[in-house]
């Protein structure tokens, strides 16, 4: 043991029993077991930045009393089974920025209590059946930055408090269609950085109190009619950086609290008319990256509550009469890199002298741009 580790053990004895912070960074290789033995009382250990790699299994037996335990990047490669079934208190548990690689069957079962759980930046390539089934008061699970290339059906089934869940920056292809069906109460969901290339009609239908979801960053070829047709409450959807060629018609019609909407670096060529008109309370939309050719007349005329429009790096030849006429809260307007050669129409003053259109001659009634 080293002099700075037998100098820990002494002073462990001498700090409030109720409250331990003051442990990350101490360049600790190693925690002896019967440590915190006579800590019975303790409720918060924060242990992260540290060069453990390993922890002797009953090294936190004692701890009856604890609620939270930081782990955090102390290069932990492996967990013992049993390491934290006499925590039966604790509420918050941080195992991030490890190598951890799989997980034990049954490793947080005690963890009736656990409210919080993160295990992002590991090394994690798939995770045993029924490994979170004990944690039905858990509100924050963070498995992002991962090797998960699939999830079993049934993973999050008990986890009926959940509110945040990221699964962002993993290797996923694919998402069981009932993957999320218990999932009532979740407001958050990342799935951005991944690899999936189609999502299954009924993937999010029971998640009628979702406020933020990311798609970003994925290879979705398409959109299933009636994907969103539940997420009343939904204020944030980000399908940026896919392979999206067209929209479904309505396929955001049910979206009547959204917010923003990034579309942006896809393949799209059209948009269906009406595509927008339930999102009353967008502010965001964008649009820029993709391979837009014309716009439907009154695209956006009922986007009154429209801040930004982003249509920046597309094909577009003309602008249809009208098309920002209702868009009376615009602040932001983006048409940069489009081949514009002429208006269907006057464009209201404020926008008429951006680059991009100024000086452009109206389009003969005749001609199709």
């Amino acid at each position: 043991m080293s002099f700075l580790e037998s100098r820990l053990c002494k002073e462990l004895f001498m700090v409030c029993i109720y409250c331990l912070s003051d442990l990350h960074n101490n360049q600790l290789s190693s925690l002896p077991v019967g440590l915190f033995d006579q800590l019975t009382n303790l409720q918060e250990l924060v242990l992260n930045d540290n060069e453990l790699s390993s922890i002797p299994a009953g090294l936190f037996d004692k701890l009856t009393n604890l609620q939270e335990l930081d782990l955090d990047n102390v290069q932990l490669s492996s967990l013992p089974v049993g390491l934290f079934d006499k925590l039966t208190n604790l509420q918050k548990l941080v195992l991030s920025d490890n190598q951890l690689s799989s997980l034990s069957a049954g490793l947080f079962d005690k963890l009736s209590n656990l409210q919080e759980l993160d295990l992002a930046y590991n090394y994690l390539s798939f995770l045993p059946a029924g490994v979170f089934d004990k944690q039905s008061n858990l509100d924050y699970l963070d498995l992002s930055d991962n090797q998960l290339s699939s999830l079993p059906a049934g993973l999050f089934d008990e986890l009926t408090n959940l509110r945040q869940l990221y699964l962002y920056d993993n290797q996923l292809s694919s998402l069981p269609a009932v993957l999320f069906g218990k999932l009532t109460n979740l407001e958050h969901l990342y799935v951005h950085n991944n690899r999936v290339s189609a999502l299954p009609a009924g993937l999010f239908d029971k998640l009628t109190n979702l406020q933020e979801l990311y798609l970003y960053h994925n290879q979705i070829s398409a959109l299933p009619s009636g994907l969103f047709d539940t997420l009343t409450k939904l204020e944030n959807l980000r399908l940026y950086s896919n392979r999206l060629s067209s929209l479904p018609a309505g396929v955001f019609d049910k979206l009547i609290n959204l917010q923003e909407l990034h579309l942006l670096l896809n393949k799209l060529s059209f948009l269906p008319v009406g595509v927008f008109d339930k999102l009353t309370n967008l502010q965001d939309l964008l649009l820029t990256y993709n391979q837009l050719s014309s716009l439907p007349a009154g695209s956006f005329d009922k986007l009154t509550s429209l801040q930004v429009l982003y249509l920046a790096h597309n094909q577009l030849s003309s602008l249809p009469a009208g098309v920002f006429d209702k868009l009376t809260k615009l602040e932001k307007l983006w048409l940069a890199d489009n081949p514009f050669k002429c208006l269907g129409g006057p464009v209201p003053a404020k926008w008429a002298n951006i680059e991009s259109i100024e000086n452009l001659p109206i389009c003969p009634s005749n001609k199709n741009f």
